[in-house]
């Protein structure tokens, strides 16, 4: 587990410099922030099944859900407004980024389940510290950085 995060953060992390001086550098941004305001915010309201209890036992199925139309409204409104490519591809892309965001989400909490601790740091008291807050991001920025590639050869 421990090399896996030697390899899983850095290299993920390094696309973020191809994305730089793009829109598509804040729509990964966008995509994280969203997926994981609209998941709690579904969730604490309608949350009734729960996702992965063992993993991470406050999570539902109505989040999970909640969390990619929400983050899908929210980036369907970034791209029109900066005039990016919206198809299907970049739709079904977003989605994708958002069932990412998600399963990043559940991996960092597995990790901190299976090595006994609840938070990554104390820096930011209360969110889990900084890996809480960029777990999400981790995941998707592959996929974001593949849309950029899709779009910029067609």
């Amino acid at each position: 587990m421990t090399i896996l995060i030697f390899y899983y953060i850095p290299l993920n992390l390094s696309l973020l410099i191809s994305l730089d001086k793009t829109p598509f550098l804040y729509l990964v941004f966008i995509i994280a922030f969203s997926t994981d305001t609209f998941a709690y915010l579904t969730g604490s309201k309608f949350g009734r099944i729960k996702l992965l209890e063992s993993v991470s036992p406050k999570k539902s199925v109505e989040g999970f859900i909640g969390g990619i139309l929400g983050c899908l409204i929210c980036s369907i409104f970034y791209l029109i407004y900066f005039n990016l490519n919206l198809s299907i591809l970049s739709v079904i892309f977003i989605v994708l980024a958002s069932v990412m965001c998600q399963i990043g989400d559940l991996f960092a909490s597995k990790i901190k389940r299976l090595t006994g601790i609840k938070d990554y740091s104390n820096l930011l008291p209360g969110h889990g510290g900084i890996m809480d807050r960029i777990d999400s991001i981790i995941f998707i920025i592959p996929l974001i950085y593949s849309l950029l590639n899709i779009v910029n050869n067609l």
